[in-house]
Formats: C-alpha cells, structure tokens, sequence
C-alpha cells in the first residue's frame, strides 16, 4: 500500500471499495475470483471507471486520467499481478489461502442503459464509435456517450473497436502487410511478430515500415539504433497497449524474439497447409515466442490472416480461443449479459460469440462492413475494447 501511495500523489485513490479493500485483506484480494467485476480485473475496471468519470471541468486532473501516466501503468501492473495471481490459484489451489469474508466492491460497471442490452447494445456501441473511421463528428448528445467517444479518440490503438482503422495498423497495412511474399519469409514473419510483440501502439510503429531483416540495409539492430536518435525506449515501447502491461515488452527482448523466427520455414514446410489454430498454437506454445501470449498470438494470426497467409478462422475457433485466454473479450460477452457468471463453459462462450457475430453479419449494411473491416477478430477486438469505455 505505501508503494501505492508513493506512485500515485492523489489521495482519492484511497477512496476506491477495491483499494480500502486491498488494505484489509491483501491476500484474500489476490486470490480473490467470486465477485461481480471478474476477480482479476477489478483494478483495471477501477482504473477506467476513474478516467470515465471525471469530466472535463475538473480542476486538477486525476493523475489517473492520462492512460500514459506513470500512474496509470503503475496501476495496470498491479491489475496484472492480480490477473497472474488467479491462475496460479487456479493451477495450484491448494498453495493459496481462500477468501473467508464478504469484499466490498466498486459499483458494478456496466454498458450504458439506453444502448439495450446482449446483441443490439454492441451493436448501438457499434454505430456510435463508427464516424470515428471518417474522422466525422457524432451525433451523440449524451454526456456519456461523449465521455467514451472522448476516451477512444484519446488512443484509438488503444480503445477503439475498429482495429484495422486505428493508426498503427493502417500504417503497418500499408507497408509490412502490404507484401505477402516477404511476411512468408523468415524475416517477413519476425517482423511482424516483433511489430506485435515490440512496437505495437508506439510512435516507432506509426512511422517505421516494420520491415526488418537478418542483414543489410534493414538489420533489425541497425534499424533499432538509427531511430533512435536520443529517444528513450518509451519511443519504441508503448507498455500497456493491451490494456495490461508486460515485462517482456522491451528492446532487450528483441534478440531473442528475432531468432525464433528462423522456425517459421520449418513450420510451414511441415504444415503446407497450416488452419489458422495451428498458426495460433505455434506462435504460443512452449517458449518459441518469449512474450507472445494467447492475446498476442491471436492477433498475429489475425493479421497473417488479414494478409491472405492463412483462411480466417470461424467464429467457433475464435470463440474456442477466447475462452482459453479468458480476458477481455469473455468479460465482454459478460458485461453484454451474453454470458453468465465467472466461470462460463467453452461451449457458452462459442455460442455466445457466434450468435453476437452472426447478428452483426446481418444487421451491418456492407457499407459499414467495409469501413470497419468486419470480421470474427474485428468482433473479438470490439468484445475486448468496450470493456476498456463502459
């Protein structure tokens, strides 16, 4: 808690149910997973209901309101914690002391009330975010709805649902996925992992081709040290673009990162004929990819899909996937009221999934398709972001 106090100079911090409560009873809220906010990602959604909440004539800003702060990081590091914590518990729940006392807890966050509920409220989420693609204004008038169109103008890599129109993707689209050749090459396929894995959301990635090779002109190192030209790593590194931060989100990871992609040949020459799971399991599994996770994965194979490399993946398989990783998206389906309850099964999450999915197929027009590059990863990315504004 002093640790806390010292990150963070504003006492209001100390006034939130889940930090009072973290202060009672550190351990029990560590290893807590039964209450409504879905356990680990309490601080986090404490974190947004922060930013949402203040408006803009607050006198002194909240350190909290900047998503760049040394604050908010801080912050989302020790929503990461949590996060890691539960499946520790999960994997060893014998180690771990259980919760023996009710916790309080933050109001419950949830999706504005006149957007409906289940399939029509993200599809109301949907439309009110979509004059973002066209740079046009929104007819919105609701303090709220203004308050999350805000928030997602502020960093759209960061909150906005429509991935594939953000900035960093449309520059990478434009340059690194614009060569399907080379992404089939070793060095094609380190780049873009060290794009997703690295870069991702940062100054460097919206202006960088993403382009790297084992030599030459774009060795990844001489690259590296010619951008950088008195910036800090914060140049090349935005931490919590995932919403959560990561230790191996950092240039000294890069070396390791790049010699992976030597196995991509390999992979391919043994699977001429890869499914999209199988593109997915390879870039997580064991240790190939030191910090690629299941989130990270999914998007890499998103995006070699986008690119033509590989079929895009049903919404079953995706649905399958976000279970597995059981993040954002789930607490999406979640805070929708498509899914019930800490612990929904695979088989509640697919449906789930693809019945919002197939809803969407026929409510968009193909207009709206085509400007929100509409797909299951689209989707998936949208479960994960309005979890990030409501």
């Amino acid at each position: 808690m002093s640790a806390l106090q010292l990150a963070i100079p504003s006492p209001s911090i100390f006034l939130l149910d889940c930090v009072w409560d973290a202060f009672e009873d550190p351990s029990a809220t560590l290893t807590d997973r039964s209450h409504s906010l879905g356990g680990p990602h309490t601080l986090n959604q404490a974190l947004d209901h922060i930013r949402t909440g203040l408006g803009p004539d607050t006198n002194v800003p909240h350190p909290l309101t900047d998503p760049e702060s040394v604050s908010s990081m801080n912050l989302e590091e020790l929503g990461c914690l949590v996060h890691c914590w539960g499946h520790l518990q999960e994997k060893h729940p014998t180690s771990f002391p259980t919760r023996s006392k009710t916790s309080s807890t933050l109001p419950t966050e949830h999706i504005p009330s006149a957007w409906g509920t289940g399939h029509k409220a993200f599809l109301t989420y949907l439309h009110l975010l979509s004059p973002i693609i066209s740079g046009s204004a929104s007819t919105s008038a609701t303090p709220v709805d203004h308050n999350i169109i805000n928030k997602v103008n502020s960093n759209q890599d960061r909150f906005s649902p429509f991935r594939d129109t953000a900035p960093t993707r449309t520059h990478i689209i434009s340059n690194l996925y614009s060569d399907v050749a080379f992404l089939k090459t070793d060095d094609g396929f380190g780049s873009a992992v060290l794009h997703h894995a690295i870069f991702y959301g940062s100054p460097f990635a919206q202006t960088d081709s993403g382009i790297f090779t084992s030599s030459g002109e774009r060795y990844w190192e001489t690259v590296i040290k010619e951008a950088r030209q008195g910036h800090s790593d914060s140049y090349f590194i935005c931490n919590n673009i995932y919403g959560h931060g990561s230790m191996h989100r950092t240039i000294k990871n890069i070396p390791t990162l790049w010699n992976a992609h030597l196995k991509w040949t390999k992979f391919q020459k043994q699977n001429p004929n890869y499914t999209f799971f199988q593109l997915y399991d390879f870039l997580r599994r064991g240790k190939t990819f030191n910090g690629v996770g299941d989130l990270t994965a999914l998007l890499i194979a998103g995006d070699l899909a986008y690119a033509g490399l590989v079929d895009p993946p049903t919404p079953e398989a995706v649905g399958a996937i976000i279970h597995k990783i059981d993040w954002g998206a789930v607490e999406g389906l979640r805070r929708l009221g498509l899914v019930v309850g800490n612990k929904p099964t695979q088989a509640e999450v697919v449906s789930a999934f693809t019945s919002l999915y197939n809803y969407l197929a026929e409510e968009l027009t193909d207009i709206e398709k085509q400007s929100m590059a509409f797909g299951v990863t689209m989707v998936e990315h949208g479960l994960c972001k309005i979890t990030r504004v409501t």
